[in-house]
């Protein structure tokens, strides 16, 4: 007979109390969680079509980052902290400029500056209000730009502000702007497969 294996669910995060960024940095065991106003929210995996955008978006931006070294690009496992210090988001992907990039930044922690760009990629369990919500709250953050990808209607929607917003389609070219310079790609690339 093998040995047994007690199963020990991991502690769940205090629903007592407002949690701080430091605290949900250290609770590892807590699972995939963001951070809300001191709230820890907790997430489940994303689906295997969301993953393939996601990777496919963040190959296209580590690939023109590394050819134009202008900053670094993060994965959804990297949180940043709102200018409040009391919410964590990790966007999908996302893109720091080399001048919002502290020289000090230590090896551990999570990202103390807002990205200029930051990508979510729309689930089928989303509801797309919600996307536009968290959209609007990391413009509010300093977020320069946004992008919702929305795989069903294969549309990437862009966010400046709250109140301006462009949608791009399958033929059409979506830009880095100001924001990411010279970067350019066909919306269908994002879905290619």
């Amino acid at each position: 007979m093998g040995p047994t294996y007690t199963y020990q669910r991991p502690p769940a995060p205090p629903t007592d109390r407002a949690v701080t960024p430091e605290e949900l940095y250290f609770n590892q065991q807590w699972g995939r969680c963001e951070l809300v106003n001191g709230k820890v929210i907790q997430m489940s995996p994303a689906g295997h079509n969301h993953g393939q955008i996601a990777a496919r978006v963040l190959y296209l931006l580590y690939a023109y980052n590394e050819a134009k070294s202008l900053g670094r690009v993060f994965t959804a496992e990297t949180g940043f902290v709102y200018p409040d210090q009391k919410t964590v988001r990790a966007p999908d992907a996302m893109f720091v400029s080399n001048a919002r990039i502290p020289v000090d930044l230590p090896d551990e922690g999570y990202l103390p500056v807002s990205p200029d760009l930051a990508i979510e990629v729309v689930s089928p369990d989303d509801r797309f209000s919600e996307v536009t919500a968290k959209a609007e709250s990391y413009l509010a953050a300093g977020v320069s730009m946004v992008w919702i990808i929305q795989p069903d209607g294969r549309l990437v929607h862009v966010y400046r502000s709250a109140h301006r917003g462009m949608t791009y389609r399958d033929g059409d070219t979506l830009s880095g702007e100001d924001v990411l310079p010279g970067f350019a790609v066909k919306v269908s690339e994002i879905f290619k497969r």
